[in-house]
C-alpha cells in the first residue's frame, strides 16, 4: 500500500511540472540527478539465473566473465529512449539495446564510462564496474517484482569477489530500474572481504547511449560521494559501507544543449549559447573543479559573457536549466584552457614529443563532436604515434565504422599582424581499414577564438579526397589576416564514416619570406586605389602580376601590369619591347644592341596584377598597365599600378613575380579599404511594404547629381530619376504607384561611376 501511495505521489508530480515545462527528451548528455542515502540491503529471493556464455570458452569460465541478454519485465525509459531487456555481465554492469556479441566483449575489461566500446554498445550502467569473480553462476540473479505501472527489476550479484585473486567475497550488489518513474539505484552489502590492492579499480555511473563524453562518474564510495561530468573515475579501490545506495533520478527539465557547439574563449574571455527547447531560466557557472558546484548564476539570457579570466587557465564550464529555483536539470559541462602568452612565429607542431601513452599534445585543443574515438586515451579523440616510415610521430583519429568523422584540433593561439603574408605548412595521409581507395576528408580554418564557433576568419584549406596513403603529401597554404591579433588554427577531420582515418602531421607557420627586389606600398583614394612598388638589382625578373582579395586567402589575378614600355619610333616600327639590363638586372630602356641586356617582347607576359576578395585566394579579373616613375635605368626603377574599380570594403593586393628561373615568388600583401558605402549609402526606404509613396533616406559624402534607378530581379529598369542630393542625410520622395505588385531593387549612381548598395522594398 505504502508503493502504491508513493508512485502515486510521483505520478501526479510528474503531471503538474508536464503542466509548466517540456516532457524530458532525449539528449545525447544524461540527464540524471544523483543522490546517496543508507536503506537496509534486501537480497533477490526466488530470483532468476541467466544462462551465461563467454567470449572464449575453456579460457575464461563464465563465473568470471559471462554475460547474458535478460528481459526487463516492462518498458524501461533511458535517457529518453524505451528499452525491454538489458545485458547483464557478471562484472558488475549491464547494457541496454544490442546485445554483447562474443568477441566485440572484449572492450569491457576496460571500466571506461567515458569511453564507448566499438560498435556503439551503450549505454552502461554500472553499479560496480571490475573485474568480479562469482562462486557459481547461482550467484546471479535477476527479478520483477510488484504490479503495473510499479515495477522493479532487480539484478543482484551476490558475494562478489572483487578481481580474481581476492580470497574471500567482498560484497554484493544490487542494480534496480524502476517503472514510470525510470529511477536507477544501486545498492551494496559488505561480505566481509576485502579486495586484492593491486588490482582493483572499480567504476560507478552511468552512461548516454552513444557519445563517448557524457556520463556521470562517482569520484569515491562515501556516503555522499561527489560526481563529475567530465572526469570518469575507473580507479575506486574501497568497497561502499554496508547498506550503502545510490541513486539516478531523471531531471524533469530538459538539458541545455553541448556547450561546445558554441564556445568562444580568448585569454581572458568566455562566451556561450544556452537553449534547451523549452521556456526555462538557466543557471551557469565556470570554475577551476572537474566536479560539478552546488549552484551558479542564475540568467534568463540565453548568450552568456564570462569577463576576467586568467591567462593560461585550465576552466570548467558548467549550465544547467532551472525553474522556480528548485527544480532542476542535469548540468552540461565542457573545460577549456585560457590562451598563454601567444606562441610567436615560426609555430611548429611535429608531434615529435608526443611519446607513449600516445597522448594528445599538451599545448593543443580537441573538439570531438560526434564523439567516435575510442583508442588510447578515453578522453581523446586523436593519438600520436608512428605510423609511414618517414613520417616519426603524426596525428590519427580513428573513428567508429558507423559514424562520420567531426572532430577539431586546434594549435595554441599565435599572434599576427594584419597586412603580413604567412605560410602554413602541413602534411597528411589516409589510412584505409576496407579499401584504399576509400578516402580521408580534411578541412583547415582559422580564427580569432579557440573552438569550432571561433573559426570565423576563413576557409584555408579543403579535401574530400585524401587517399594517399604509402606516403605524407606536404601542402603550403598562404594568406593575410585582416585584422592584427591572436589566432587560432583548427583541422577538422570531416571524413565519412566507413572511409579512411585522416592522419595529418608537420604542421608550421611562419612569416612568408619577402624578396628583397620589391615591396608593394599603396594608398585610397575616393575611386581607385593606388600601389607602388621599386624594383632593386637583386633578381632577374622575367614578368609581375598584380592580385587581389577580399579576404586576405583568396587572391585573383586583376591585371598584367606592363613595365617600362621602348618603342621604336623608326620606320620600321619595330614592336615595342621590354629590356632588362644583365648588369642592373631592372626594367629600363637600354640600348636594343647592348649586348648585356635581355630584349622581351611587349606581348609576353608582362607583371601581372591579382586581387582578392577575401585575402586568401588571387586571382586575375582586369587588365591594366601600369607605368614606370624612373627613366634613367640607375638600378632602381619606380612603378605604379591604379586599380579603377576596386570593391567596396577591403582589398588585398599582392605581386606575383616570375623570375627568369622560372620560380614564383610574391611580395608582401598591402590592404586598401573603398568604403563607398560612406559615400553614398541608402541607409532607409519606407513603408515597405509600399502602396504609392515611398521615402528613401541617402547619405551622401558629397553634394551633387545622381540618378536613382529601380529594377527588379532580373535587373529590368523600371524607374530611372536625376535627384540633387547635399553633403549628409537626404531624404528623397519617389512615386511608385505605376509599379506591380511584387520585389524591386533600389539603388543610387554617381556621376564618376561610384554607387550604393542594392536596398530591397516590397510593392503592394
Amino acid at each position: 500500500m505504502n508503493q502504491l501511495f508513493n508512485g502515486f505521489q510521483i505520478i501526479v508530480t510528474a503531471f503538474l511540472l508536464s503542466i509548466i515545462v517540456p516532457s524530458i527528451q532525449a539528449n545525447a548528455q544524461v540527464n540524471y540527478l544523483f543522490s546517496a542515502s543508507s536503506k537496509p540491503y534486501i537480497p533477490v529471493t526466488g530470483g532468476i539465473s541467466p544462462h551465461l556464455v563467454s567470449d572464449y570458452p575453456g579460457v575464461w569460465e563464465v563465473e568470471d566473465e559471462g554475460f547474458a541478454t535478460i528481459p526487463i519485465g516492462f518498458t524501461f525509459n533511458y535517457n529518453g529512449e524505451n528499452y525491454s531487456e538489458a545485458n547483464v555481465d557478471v562484472n558488475g554492469f549491464i547494457t541496454l539495446g544490442g546485445t554483447l556479441d562474443v568477441f566485440y566483449n572484449y572492450p569491457y575489461f576496460k571500466n571506461r564510462l567515458a569511453n564507448a566500446p566499438p560498435y556503439n554498445k551503450r549505454p552502461v550502467i554500472a553499479a560496480f564496474w571490475d573485474d568480479l569473480l562469482l562462486l557459481d553462476t547461482l550467484d546471479l540473479v535477476y527479478k520483477t517484482t510488484g504490479n503495473a505501472p510499479f515495477r522493479v527489476f532487480t539484478i543482484e550479484w551476490k558475494q562478489a569477489k572483487w578481481v580474481y585473486e581476492s580470497p574471500d567475497p567482498v560484497l554484493s550488489i544490487e542494480l534496480k530500474l524502476f517503472e514510470t518513474t525510470n529511477i536507477i539505484e544501486f545498492h551494496y552489502k559488505d561480505e566481509g572481504g576485502l579486495p586484492d590492492p593491486l588490482y582493483a579499480f572499480a567504476s560507478i555511473g552511468i552512461t548516454s547511449a552513444y557519445a563517448n563524453r557524457d556520463f556521470i562518474s562517482l569520484q569515491s564510495t562515501s556516503s555522499n560521494p561527489a560526481i563529475s561530468l567530465l572526469r570518469a573515475n575507473d580507479s575506486l579501490a574501497v568497497k561502499p559501507a554496508d547498506n550503502q545506495m545510490y541513486k539516478f533520478t531523471p531531471a524533469s527539465l530538459n538539458i541545455p544543449g553541448p556547450l561546445e557547439n558554441s564556445l568562444k574563449y580568448t585569454n581572458n574571455k568566455v562566451s556561450f549559447h544556452l537553449q534547451s527547447g523549452g521556456f526555462n531560466n538557466y543557471e551557469y557557472a565556470i570554475t577551476d573543479s572537474y566536479l560539478p558546484p552546488a549552484s551558479g548564476t542564475q540568467t534568463n539570457s540565453q548568450n552568456v559573457t564570462v569577463s576576467s579570466l586568467l591567462p593560461a587557465t585550465t576552466y570548467y564550464i558548467y549550465a544547467r536549466s532551472s525553474l522556480l529555483n528548485f527544480i532542476y536539470s542535469q548540468w552540461t559541462c565542457d573545460k577549456f584552457t585560457t590562451a598563454v602568452n601567444p606562441k610567436t612565429l615560426p609555430y611548429k607542431q611535429h608531434f615529435e614529443n608526443v611519446t607513449e601513452p600516445l597522448y594528445f599534445p599538451t599545448n593543443m585543443r580537441q573538439q570531438d563532436f560526434s564523439d567516435t574515438s575510442f583508442w588510447y586515451d578515453p578522453s581523446l579523440g586523436y593519438s600520436a604515434f608512428p605510423f609511414l616510415p618517414d613520417a616519426g610521430n603524426s596525428l590519427f583519429y580513428f573513428q567508429i565504422d558507423f559514424f562520420d568523422a567531426n572532430v577539431w584540433a586546434f594549435t595554441p593561439g599565435i599572434k599576427l599582424t594584419a597586412g603580413k603574408t604567412y605560410k602554413l605548412k602541413f602534411s597528411y595521409a589516409s589510412f584505409w581499414e576496407y579499401d584504399p581507395s576509400d578516402p580521408a576528408a580534411l578541412e583547415i580554418k582559422y580564427g580569432k577564438a579557440s573552438g569550432a564557433a571561433g573559426m570565423t576568419s576563413g576557409l584555408l584549406f579543403s579535401k574530400n579526397d585524401i587517399t594517399n596513403f604509402d606516403a605524407l603529401h606536404d601542402t603550403t597554404i598562404s594568406f593575410s589576416p585582416s585584422s592584427s591579433g591572436i589566432y587560432y588554427f583548427g583541422f577538422h577531420d570531416i571524413s565519412l564514416f566507413l572511409k579512411s582515418a585522416l592522419l595529418f602531421d608537420n604542421i608550421s607557420l611562419k612569416e612568408q619570406d619577402l624578396e628583397k627586389s620589391f615591396v608593394l606600398d599603396g594608398k585610397t583614394s575616393n575611386t581607385d586605389n593606388l600601389l607602388n612598388w621599386k624594383i632593386s638589382d637583386e633578381e632577374a625578373i622575367y614578368s609581375f602580376e598584380m592580385e587581389r582579395s577580399a579576404d586576405g586567402i583568396n587572391f585573383t589575378k586583376i591585371g598584367e601590369v606592363n613595365s617600362k614600355v621602348n618603342t621604336d619610333n623608326s620606320e620600321d616600327k619595330i614592336q615595342p619591347i621590354i629590356r632588362i639590363h644583365r648588369n642592373t638586372e631592372v626594367y629600363c630602356d637600354a640600348n636594343k644592341n647592348d649586348k648585356h641586356s635581355k630584349v622581351f617582347i611587349e606581348t609576353k607576359p608582362g607583371v601581372e596584377i591579382q586581387r582578392s576578395e577575401d585575402g586568401i585566394n588571387f586571382s586575375k579579373t582586369i587588365v591594366a598597365d601600369s607605368k614606370s616613375n624612373d627613366a634613367s635605368c640607375n638600378g632602381k626603377t619606380d612603378f605604379d599600378y591604379t586599380d579603377h574599380h576596386p570593391i567596396t570594403g577591403t582589398n588585398y593586393y599582392r605581386l606575383k613575380q616570375v623570375n627568369k628561373n622560372s620560380s614564383t615568388t610574391y611580395s608582401n600583401v598591402v590592404i586598401l579599404e573603398r568604403n563607398i558605402g560612406k559615400q553614398l549609402l541608402v541607409s532607409a526606404i519606407y513603408p515597405d511594404p509600399a502602396k504609392d509613396l515611398i521615402t528613401v533616406k541617402i547619405e551622401s559624402g558629397n553634394a551633387g547629381e545622381t540618378i536613382l534607378i529601380v529594377t527588379d530581379a532580373s535587373g529590368k529598369t523600371f524607374i530611372k530619376n536625376a535627384i540633387q542630393l547635399s553633403m549628409g542625410l537626404n531624404d528623397v520622395q519617389l512615386v511608385v504607384s505605376t509599379l506591380a505588385a511584387g520585389i524591386y531593387f533600389l539603388k543610387i549612381v554617381c556621376e564618376d561611376g561610384c554607387e550604393s548598395e542594392m536596398k530591397k522594398f516590397v510593392k503592394q
